[in-house]
């Protein structure tokens, strides 16, 4: 079971029982598309249908404040 809380909150009805993510065919979690406008390591904001608009906290939260860079870098074997 991951022990991040990339899931927290609102986006945990998403993970199964055994820790993995229930994703539709295109590989997007369930339900209507929403939006993230990350703004630096700690800011902008981010909309789903279903949670409304969330906030800077919540969106940093999504997105890691690195905003991922680190599994580029593994994936281009850049080390």
């Amino acid at each position: 079971m991951p022990t991040t809380d990339y899931l927290a909150e609102d986006l945990a009805s998403s993970r199964l029982p055994n820790g993995h993510l229930d994703v539709n065919a295109g590989l997007n979690l369930p339900g209507p598309p929403g939006i993230s406008l990350p703004l630096g390591p700690r800011g902008g904001a981010s909309y789903a249908p279903s949670v409304g608009v969330l906030g800077a906290e919540q969106t940093s939260r999504l997105k890691g404040t690195t905003m991922r860079v680190e599994s580029y870098i593994e994936l281009l074997n850049l080390t």
